[in-house]
């Protein structure tokens, strides 16, 4: 990197806020291949301004959603539920805590069961939590000493499939690997062909796998000039054990987001309406005075 990068890569860390908030799509996902006005109208939710919600998970039959939210003082990500029937937003916990940051709260049935894996790199590991009596309740430890980014399972021809990037890895935007598992809990093997993609466009996960007209979407981020500009639509075309192909499909950007225009970077089914996150970048002043302040925090 030059130094002309350096320092406009510095001026954006200390600088350069990025406020992130959840949108409500009143159409079923499928329907973004066919409706070229699928974006055109958003409900977002209205929420305040010292934090921002990203990363929306359904917890499936009811209204309620699961997400980031990160405070702009704190400077950490907590894992929150919201009622996206209900306006102004109301947020409350879920049972998901922990001293380090926590996003991406990636979730999936299994019969009747409900699971969620947050992210949780900064603790070097990957947690299993089922849902019980309205709450999630941490049930089994998937990975440990493992910087799993943004990890998405799908269940596919008896096995498990777990998608994920890695922290150290450009900071889990740069590599895909793919693990796979016979059960839940057990031992996941990592593919032989890892990892599968070196490119910021298309590696990180960006919502759960889904299908349509039987065939499987794996919505990826394309950080390729900035960190979640856009979704790509990748098409698999096979996954076993021993191959994994795609193709890219589509791509979905947020210039049509009014004023959360400038990114999305993640997208899921919520029964027949979708889940949307965007971004809106700003120049802010006070960032640099709350990085310091939460540096000097974590050092007490």
């Amino acid at each position: 990197m030059g130094l002309l990068a350096k320092i406009k890569s510095k001026l954006q860390h200390y600088f350069m806020e990025e406020d992130w908030n959840i949108g409500l799509i009143d159409k079923p996902i499928k329907q973004l291949f066919s409706d070229p006005t699928f974006f055109d109208e958003i409900q977002w939710v209205e929420k305040g301004k010292d934090y921002f919600l990203a990363d929306p998970f359904p917890i499936p039959n009811s209204s309620m959603v699961l997400c980031e939210y990160y405070s702009f003082s704190e400077r950490i990500g907590k894992i929150v539920q919201f009622d996206a029937a209900k306006t102004p937003v109301e947020l409350s916990s879920i049972g998901i805590e922990s001293e380090t940051h926590l996003s991406y709260p990636f979730t999936f049935q299994e019969g009747e069961k409900l699971f969620c894996i947050p992210e949780s790199s900064a603790r070097e590991d990957l947690r299993l939590y089922a849902f019980s009596e309205g709450r999630f309740v941490e049930e089994k430890l998937l990975m440990k000493g493992e910087d799993i980014v943004d990890g998405t399972i799908i269940h596919h021809d008896d096995l498990y499939y777990l998608f994920c990037t890695k922290a150290r890895e450009s900071y889990g935007n740069q590599d895909l690997h793919i693990y796979f598992s016979s059960k839940l809990g057990s031992e996941w093997k990592a593919h032989s062909q890892n990892p599968h993609k070196s490119n910021p466009r298309g590696s990180r996960s960006a919502g759960a796998i889904f299908e349509v007209e039987g065939e499987l979407y794996r919505p990826a981020q394309n950080c390729s000039d900035s960190y979640g500009k856009s979704i790509v639509l990748y098409k698999i075309m096979e996954l076993n054990e021993k191959s994994f192909k795609e193709e890219e499909f589509m791509e979905l950007k947020a210039d049509t987001f009014g004023r959360y225009k400038n990114g999305i970077h993640t997208i899921n089914a919520f029964g027949d309406k979708t889940l949307i996150d965007g971004k809106r970048s700003y120049f802010s002043f006070l960032k640099a005075i709350r990085l310091l302040s939460a540096k000097m925090k974590s050092k007490v």
